[in-house]
């Protein structure tokens, strides 16, 4: 039972990670879109051959497994974006400068937890071009 539960928590975790990849049109492999699908069928067979020789063992085995190939997404994104903190959220005006500055597209997110971040695709020097862009725009910056 607890290995369907994680089917609705990893919706969220795949949905809200998945939406930034595509926001920045990062392509991925369209079977990640079926993570919280796949994971708990995933534990149940390991807990179906582990469950007679290891009963307790096969039951954390599974929902631990279960867990990670749902964070692994989190992971993958992790691998594929980077941010600038800012220290406020962008004004619309600052917005629309800024995508005719960069020449590849930018998702702002406010209150990540880290507070307001401009995330891009790594590589290429976009973080250090989009640092010099913000603080052409005098939008100041953290880290």
């Amino acid at each position: 039972m607890v290995l369907f539960a994680t089917t609705f928590i990893g919706a969220d975790i795949v949905s809200i990670e998945l939406r930034l990849l595509e926001s920045l049109r990062i392509s991925f492999p369209s079977i990640l879109l079926y993570t919280h699908f796949i994971a708990p069928f995933v534990g149940i067979g390991v807990w179906l051959l582990l469950r007679r020789r290891f009963p307790k063992l096969s039951q954390i085995a599974a929902f631990l497994l279960c867990i990670f190939l749902i964070e692994g997404i989190v992971f993958y994104r992790s691998s594929r974006v980077d941010s600038v903190p800012i220290q406020r959220y962008l004004s619309e005006d600052e917005r629309q400068a800024l995508s005719a500055r960069l020449p590849f597209p930018f998702v702002e997110q406010a209150s990540t937890g880290e507070g307001d971040r401009i995330f891009v695709e790594k590589g290429n020097g976009r973080i250090e071009r989009t640092r010099l862009e913000l603080s052409k725009l005098g939008v100041p910056t953290g880290g």
